[in-house]
């Protein structure tokens, strides 16, 4: 419970689960579906100071992906690293923030020279179960090659993707990420190539 609010989901099977609450507002329960929880319809019972509000036929899926973006036009909310040859290794943040607007926008990712390689770490959530192997990312229509996907292991609920952007897409600037966990396609992103 927090400040006096709880959130409950009764499963499939008809089990029912205490979820953890992130955040409360006047309008607004964000909560975990605890990792026990059965796929198919459930009901969500959120009870804050004695009144009780349910919703019924809510689907939980295995995999439901969701990436973060930084602004309206998709820019992910991620980072890139360039490895050189010699394995020094460079983070880039692929964002600017104006100080005077506050405006985002995309900051080119450098690829190097053609001996570097570049990853690209993307956040988000509703994949914490994933493996390289359960997820597929194009970049610009290539598959990339996907190092890692899951449990970012710092926040629950907080998950990323690590992927290497294919070293032919040097120079193609503004560029599709499309990401999917076992079928099941996330929104689709934007990142700047150099």
């Amino acid at each position: 419970m927090f400040d006096n609010t709880s959130v409950s989901i009764t499963d499939a099977a008809g089990n029912t689960s205490v979820a953890p609450l992130f955040y409360l507002s006047p309008g607004q329960v964000d909560f975990q579906v605890p990792s026990n929880v059965t796929t198919g319809l459930a009901k969500v019972t959120i009870n804050a100071n004695g009144a009780i509000q349910t919703a019924s036929n809510v689907p939980i899926l295995a995999v439901a992906p969701a990436l973060f973006t930084l602004n309206n036009a998709g820019l992910a909310s991620a980072y890139a690293i360039r490895v050189s040859a010699g394995g020094t290794q460079s983070v880039q943040q692929i964002y600017t923030q104006d100080p005077a607007t506050g405006l985002i926008s995309p900051n080119p990712i450098n690829m190097g020279s053609a001996t570097d390689k570049v990853y690209l770490v993307l956040y988000g959530t509703g994949f914490d179960g994933a493996t390289a192997a359960t997820t597929t990312v194009t970049v610009n229509s290539l598959t990339a090659p996907v190092l890692y996907a899951g449990s970012s292991g710092t926040t629950p609920g907080l998950d990323q993707v690590n992927l290497q952007i294919p070293s032919s897409l040097a120079g193609k600037g503004n560029v599709n990420v499309q990401f999917s966990v076992s079928g099941v396609a996330s929104n689709p992103l934007q990142v700047t190539i150099q």
